[in-house]
Order: structure tokens, then C-alpha cells, then sequence
């Protein structure tokens, strides 16, 4: 629709803009305007960097200005990723997508021209947009142009040459170490212990001391991983909980021991990386790499930023809502940055074709002695129709004592596209299969069908639903729609309403509202403003502000306020870069409804484990509290872990003589070996061995080792591991003696004084291609290869000269290491004429 836009916009800008064409001149495809206010017209041979472009680059001279065609130009350095709405000219540059905008409104009439659909720039405004550095040849017209940016010919070569380093790293044969599940070992604890001091100086310096604190445990059982608390204060233990993450992909199966009934349940289901609060406001949940740090950003700039707990972390804000996508930036504790897509939608519980879907809740009632079940199953019937059957079982007080409640659900799910619009209808039936009754009471009438209609039309997001009740429920009737139109990239326009027809005394209420959402950014900052007006009057105004471009920390600066003129603001700081030690954040709060609310808190975290902070308020409250929070491995207690859901790598580094990437008897274990792993780095000990407390688990981790002998090739392999709890994770890292082969070419078979040695070509590769290298020999036959690593070689001899017969010579030999050769492999070759068969090439 957008390119349907910007086409009517450019014929309409010509037909207004258009001259008379019979005052122009041609000359074979080249145009000249005979215009009595142009003074000149110049065609150019573009250069960018010094390489031709364009032969035929044409450019308007007029009133002592020279315009420089915008389009031609992007069409000559083949630049593609621009749009032209509303008179304004969008573009994004390089490989991150840089944005350019082109306000023509705000250009004066003398910044461009608009002639035959091509907008011809000033040079000045052409330089401030494109240009780094522009030389002008007027004797040989030749316009020499250094841009501003990456042209999409160098984003090409860097992606080739990033591909073609990918590609040779991916031929490194990769070796993935995982947990071992066990049926039972010791694992992790963590230690949270806080002390506070509250203290309020407008009841006579009244102090009040407490302390609270709490104890994690987590390890192996059962070949599942096991997790409990407990309140060192109160003297209770928590939930007892049981998981299994890698079942199936993206599910995760607990079992459990719940509250302070001990009231047993399981769950199966999967991790959607977000969950709906009302239908409209929503809270991303997403499963991060332990010891992560992680971002939200939503149009490129962020607005939250968090530390994973427990190998989660949550964002509630209010920008967070249906239609939107955000940006999950990761960062890794092993040095790596992560990008996830979040696109926020209602969960239609849709399935690929032949794909199963479960959500199951079975949880025990102690009140009630009885079992409540959710049971719930998808299938994907083809790509666009998704099959759902569910079934509800809970326990329900009826006449002085507990029943079950039964109902079986169905479901259907149509996704599709028409003429580019995605939507999705959605069936359900909902049924209850018990026959009680009573006076107040009637199950065989407790049954509702509901119809959703969900589409992105253009600019329209639609989402209609209609709820029909059966007469146990007091509403007969409900219908939902929500509105969105998308005024341009900045201004979005909100409906909501509801319509309820109650059964008992028909009569029907609605409910609306309606509203405008503006998003902006420039830059390191954006500009949030949102406004709801609802049908009892309440209004309702909210701008935000997030800037970013402070080099160590995020600045979050929101304002609410109401009709009645009440005023809420909150100014935060928090920790971006600069430290990874040391954790803090500063927030100061106002309230004008409720003046003693004039807050101010810092809190501060220092290498991980010790803690404090404070509240101060305007009343004269403070708040002060201390405390630490430390994880240790109970194999190792002397050892500080990040995470309590961590594994500890023990690493082996052994001589892999026969490259076969398993010790085998005799191989020596190696001692000086470097392994690391982000920022931390171990070297193998006298027996070859190190170990990698708290890494992180359910993300694949790539370890970077290497050895000081260059001798030793530690970085033949790719080496991956991936933590599925507090298991160990034993890594056999092989390591490559670097070996050499001497050959000598024996040429008996030909005169001394011939020149077959001085024209022959000596390849040598490996079975898989990785390794391919030509060599010439000396001038006494002699030949050196060195740093190459054991295994099996193709040696083929070719002539080049054309003096001589010499029959190709191929042969595949072993290279080898041995106590014994210490590498040094030597090997002899000789020639034979054509018709004399060599023995070694059959």
C-alpha cells in the first residue's frame, strides 16, 4: 500500500511540477531544458571511490546553483531501501539500517526541483545527506563522490567476506558437550540475608530494626532438576518443584509439592516469551542465558533494562501492547549480544501442519480433597487450520459439600492472508457435562460459544469478539472491539468498547474509550504521549521520555495526570555499561495528590553478592537496608557462582595424535592450556585439567582455547557446551600436535640435466576440503610442509613444462604423531614417464 502511496505521490507531484516538454532538446537519450532560468545543464561521470558508477549522470545548473538528481543517483550505486510518503523522503542506510529523512516541506524552494519524477537536490543539501567528501571535475566532468555511508555494492562485499569467514569457521568439525543427568548429586545454594532500619522523624525519631532472609537449593534428582526454599525468619520451607526442560523443544514439564499445603501438581507447557494481563496490557516473560543482562527496545531505543533471575526476566510496561514488537538485546555473560524478536499478539494457540500443541494444568485442591484439571491439545491440520479439544475439571462447593465441574472445550483456528491482510478467525465451545441441579443452579445450561475476528487491514488493526452464554451465566451476551489505525509511523488512533446484555433484566450496557498513542524517536531519544478519554469523562494524559545516549546508564523520565489536574512524575536511572561489577540504580518520585509522596531511591549491588540501598520520602521516612545474596557450589563452597541454575565445566585437554577427537591410550594429557569463556579464563593444570564454575543454563556456549607451544593447535574444533542444570559438563578438548611432512622427488627416470623439477606443482588437501595448499620443490627435489595437523592427505605431482613425459602421481598418505617421529614425517615420491605405470597411482 505504501509503494501504491508514494506512486500516486510522485504523479501527482509531476503533473503539478511538469513543464513544457516541447522547450526541451535532445541529444540520442540525453535531455536538455531550454529554460529561460536554467543556465546550464552538465552530464557528469559519477565516481564513487574512484570507481565508475554512472557515464550519464545529469545535473542542473540554475541561478549559479548546481542540483545533483537524488534518485538516478540511488539508482546508479543501486540503492533500494527508501520510500517517499507524504512528501517526505525515508531512507535506511548500511548494514544496521541507519534512518535518513528528508523533510521536503521544510526545504526552501531553492533546496531542490522536481522535474519528470526525479527530485534534483541542491549541492549543498545533497552533501549534508550523502556526502563525505565530493570532488568536481569540470574539465573532464567527472564528479568524484566519497558518501556518508555504506553503499549497498561495500554492504554486499562485507556480507560475502563475513559469510566466507562463517563458512570457514563452520568447516571446523563441532564437538557439544552437555549435562550428564544423574539420579541424584549436590548442587547449588544461595544466601539472601537483609537487614533494614525504617526510620521516621515526624514521630519522634521512631526506628524500627528487621531482618529477613532465605535460603535456595537446586540440583540433580531424578535425572530432572530439583528446586526448593526456604525462610530462614519464618522457618518454613517453599514450593518443592521438579523440572524436565528439554522434553520437547520450548516446553517444560514440573511437578511439584506447592504452598503450605503441600498440595501436589504438574504442569506441561509452552514458553510463549510473553502472557496477557487484561487484553490489552501485557507482560513479557522470556527464558534468558543465566547471567545475562538484558534491554527492551522498542523502536530501537531502549526502555528497560534488567538482570535475569532464575533464568528469566520480566518486563511490565505501558508501552508494552497487542500489535507491537520489541527487541530483546542479550548480553551474554560470555561476551557474546543476542537480538530476539518479540511481536506481542493474542495467543491463537496456532500449529504448523502435523505439529502437536499441549497446555496442561493438573493441580490438587486441600480444601476440597479433589484434583482440578486443565487438559488442553492442538493439532495443526494444515498450515492454516489448527484443531483444538480441551478438557476442565474443578472443584466447586454445591449444596455443603465440594463437586466436580466438569466441561469438555473445542476449538477451531483459521489463519490466513487476503490480498496481503494477515487474519485469524477463531471458534470456540465451551460445555459442561455435569446434570447437577438446585435451586440457584443448573449445569446442563452452563455452556458459551465465542467468535473472534483478529486482521491487520492496512492501517487498520481489528480485533472483534462475541461471547453467546448459556443460562447458568447472568450474561447473555458480550461483544468486545478494539480499534487501531495507524496515522503514519508517529500517530496511532485507539477505540475500545464493549457492549453486555445481562439476562435477567435485558438490558444492555456499554462501555467505551478512545484515544491517541504518538511515538517518536531521534536518535538516542524517545518521545512517548498517549491520551484516553473513557465514556464517564475521565481523561487521562501520559508522556514518557527515554534517552540513551549517556555512555553508562538509561534515563527513564515518565508523567501521568488527570482531569482534576493530578500529577505524577518518576525520574530513574539505571546501570547501562558502566560496570560489570557494580549494579545500581536512582530514582527520585513526585506526587501532587499526594504531596508527602516525594520519594528518592538508590540501591546498589557490588560484584554480585553484597547489596544496599535506601528510600528516603518527604514525610521524613527512611528506609536503609543491607544484605547479601551469594551462590556457591556445595562441591566447591570457596567458589562465587552468578546464578544458582549454573553447571561447572571440567575440562580435559589431551594430545590428539590421530585426530580422531577421543583420548585414546597413550595420549598425553596437556598441562598450559587456556580456555575461556567471556571474561573468565582457566588454564589446564599439570594433569590436563581445569574447571569453569557458573555457567549458565539452556544456552549453547562456545568455548575459545588455545596453547602458548605453537606446536599445539588448540582451535581445531569448534567446542559448544550447553548446561541443563547444576550437572557437571565433562569436556574433552582435543587438542593437534602440529606435525610436518619432508618429501623428496626422486627424478632417476630422467637426465640430470633435465628441468622436469623447475615445472612441477605439488598439491595437497585433506578429505573434506579444509585444508589445500600447492607447493614447488627445491632445486635438489627437496620439499617442506609444516603446521599441519595428523590425519589423511591426497599428494597430487603435476608437470607444467613441455619438455618432459611425467605421469601424473597421486597417492593418499597418513600423517602422523608419535612419541617416537615427534611429528616429523618424511616421505619420498618418484616420478615415472607417461606409459610406465607407477605402482603408488592406481
Amino acid at each position: 500500500m505504501k509503494k501504491i502511496i508514494s506512486i500516486l505521490v510522485l504523479c501527482l507531484s509531476s503533473f503539478s511540477f511538469s513543464y513544457d516538454q516541447s522547450d526541451s532538446l535532445y541529444s540520442g537519450d540525453i535531455e536538455y531544458f531550454d529554460d529561460n532560468e536554467v543556465e546550464s545543464d552538465e552530464i557528469y561521470t559519477l565516481k564513487i571511490r574512484g570507481e565508475v558508477y554512472n557515464y550519464i549522470y545529469p545535473t542542473i545548473n540554475k541561478d549559479g546553483t548546481r542540483y545533483l538528481p537524488m534518485l538516478e543517483f540511488f539508482k546508479s550505486i543501486g540503492f533500494k531501501n527508501y520510500k517517499i510518503e507524504n512528501e517526505k523522503i525515508i531512507m535506511h542506510f548500511g548494514s544496521n539500517l541507519n534512518k535518513k529523512e528528508i523533510d521536503l516541506k521544510k526545504l526552501s524552494k531553492d533546496d531542490y526541483l522536481l522535474q519528470d519524477d526525479e527530485y534534483y537536490l541542491s549541492e549543498n543539501i545533497f552533501k549534508k545527506y550523502f556526502v563525505d567528501e565530493m570532488r568536481i571535475d569540470k574539465e573532464n566532468l567527472v564528479l568524484n563522490i566519497i558518501p556518508n555511508f555504506i553503499t549497498p555494492n561495500e554492504v554486499g562485499l562485507m556480507l560475502n567476506s563475513t559469510e566466507k569467514r562463517l563458512k570457514e569457521n563452520d568447516d571446523r568439525p563441532n564437538l557439544i558437550y552437555t549435562s550428564e543427568k544423574k539420579l541424584i548429586d549436590t548442587g547449588n545454594l544461595r544466601v539472601n540475608l537483609e537487614g533494614s532500619l525504617n526510620n521516621h522523624t515526624q514521630r519522634g525519631d521512631f526506628k524500627q530494626k528487621d531482618w529477613d532472609g532465605f535460603l535456595e537449593y537446586q540440583s540433580p534428582l531424578l535425572y530432572g532438576e530439583f528446586y526448593t526454599e526456604y525462610d530462614l525468619k519464618d522457618k518454613k520451607f517453599g514450593d518443592f518443584r521438579l523440572t524436565y526442560n528439554d522434553i520437547l523443544p520450548n516446553y517444560e514439564l514440573e511437578v511439584g509439592y506447592y504452598g503450605r499445603d503441600r498440595e501436589k501438581g504438574l504442569s506441561f507447557k509452552k514458553n510463549l516469551g510473553y502472557y496477557d494481563l487484561d487484553g490489552k496490557n501485557f507482560i513479557i516473560n522470556e527464558k534468558v542465558a543465566l547471567g545475562s543482562r538484558v534491554e527492551l527496545l522498542f523502536n530501537g531505543i531502549p526502555i528497560e533494562v534488567q538482570n535475569e533471575e532464575n533464568g528469566e526476566v520480566i518486563f511490565a510496561n505501558n508501552l508494552i501492547k497487542n500489535g507491537r514488537k520489541f527487541i530483546l538485546k542479550i548480553y551474554l555473560p560470555d561476551g557474546k549480544i543476542e537480538e530476539k524478536e518479540i511481536k506481542i499478539n493474542e495467543d491463537f494457540n496456532q500449529q504448523n501442519k502435523g505439529e502437536f500443541g499441549y497446555d496442561i494444568y493438573i493441580r490438587e485442591v486441600d480444601e476440597s480433597h479433589k484434583v482440578d484439571r486443565d487438559l488442553n491439545i492442538y493439532y495443526g491440520w494444515s498450515e492454516n487450520l489448527t484443531l483444538g479439544l480441551g478438557y476442565v475439571q474443578l472443584s466447586e462447593r454445591f449444596n455443603d459439600r465440594y463437586i466436580y465441574s466438569q466441561e469438555l472445550k473445542s476449538e477451531l483456528i483459521y489463519s490466513d492472508t487476503a490480498f496481503s491482510n494477515p487474519y485469524t478467525l477463531t471458534y470456540k465451545v465451551q460445555k459442561a457435562l455435569n446434570r447437577h441441579k438446585n435451586e440457584e443452579i443448573d449445569y446442563e445450561d452452563r455452556y458459551s460459544q465465542q467468535f473472534m475476528f483478529d486482521a491487520d487491514i492496512k492501517k487498520w488493526s481489528i480485533n472483534y469478539e462475541q461471547v453467546e452464554n448459556g443460562r447458568y451465566y447472568d450474561l447473555k451476551r458480550e461483544q468486545y472491539l478494539d480499534l487501531e489505525y495507524e496515522l503514519n509511523d508517529v500517530i496511532t488512533l485507539t477505540y475500545e468498547r464493549e457492549d453486555l446484555l445481562n439476562r435477567k433484566t435485558k438490558k444492555s450496557q456499554n462501555d467505551y474509550s478512545y484515544g491517541v498513542e504518538l511515538n517518536n524517536s531521534w536518535k538516542s531519544l524517545l518521545v512517548t504521549y498517549n491520551l484516553d478519554h473513557n465514556k464517564n469523562g475521565d481523561l487521562e494524559h501520559g508522556l514518557d521520555f527515554y534517552y540513551t545516549g549517556f555512555d553508562y546508564f538509561i534515563t527513564k523520565w515518565t508523567n501521568q495526570m488527570d482531569k482534576d489536574g493530578n500529577y505524577e512524575t518518576e525520574l530513574k536511572l539505571t546501570n547501562k555499561t558502566w560496570s560489570d561489577n557494580l549494579d545500581y540504580s536512582i530514582g527520585a518520585k513526585y506526587s501532587s495528590k499526594y504531596e508527602d509522596i516525594y520519594t528518592f531511591d538508590f540501591t546498589l549491588k557490588l560484584d554480585n553478592w553484597f547489596k544496599m540501598g535506601t528510600t528516603l520520602e518527604k514525610n521524613g521516612r527512611k528506609n536503609t537496608f543491607v544484605g547479601i545474596d551469594r551462590v556457591v557450589s556445595l562441591r566447591n563452597p570457596t567458589v562465587n557462582m552468578n546464578t544458582l541454575d549454573s553447571s561447572t565445566l571440567k575440562i580435559v585437554a589431551f594430545s590428539d595424535n590421530n585426530n580422531n577427537n577421543i583420548i585414546d591410550y597413550g595420549e598425553d594429557k596437556l598441562e598450559g592450556i587456556e580456555i575461556n569463556l567471556g571474561s573468565n579464563t582457566v588454564i589446564t593444570n599439570s594433569e590436563g585439567i581445569a574447571h569453569l564454575y557458573g555457567v549458565p543454563s539452556y544456552t549453547e556456549y562456545e568455548l575459545e582455547s588455545k596453547s602458548i607451544r605453537p606446536s599445539l593447535k588448540a582451535d581445531a574444533n569448534r567446542i559448544k557446551v550447553k548446561g541443563t542444570g547444576t550437572s557437571n559438563i565433562l569436556v574433552m578438548l582435543p587438542i593437534k600436535p602440529m606435525i610436518s611432512l619432508t618429501g623428496f622427488i626422486d627424478t632417476e627416470n630422467y637426465s640430470k640435466d633435465s628441468d622436469v623439477l623447475n615445472s612441477l606443482k605439488i598439491r595437497i588437501q585433506d578429505k573434506k576440503n579444509n585444508f589445500n595448499k600447492v607447493l614447488y620443490p627445491e632445486y635438489d627435489g627437496f620439499f617442506y610442509l609444516s603446521d599441519i595437523t595428523p590425519g589423511e592427505y591426497e599428494i597430487a605431482i603435476t608437470y607444467a613444462g613441455e619438455n618432459e613425459d611425467v605421469l601424473v602421481y597421486k597417492e593418499n598418505i597418513n600423517l602422523v604423531y608419535t612419541n617416537e617421529n615427534r611429528g616429523e614425517n618424511e616421505k619420498e615420491f618418484k616420478l615415472s614417464r607417461k606409459g610406465v605405470k607407477n605402482e603408488k597411482n592406481n
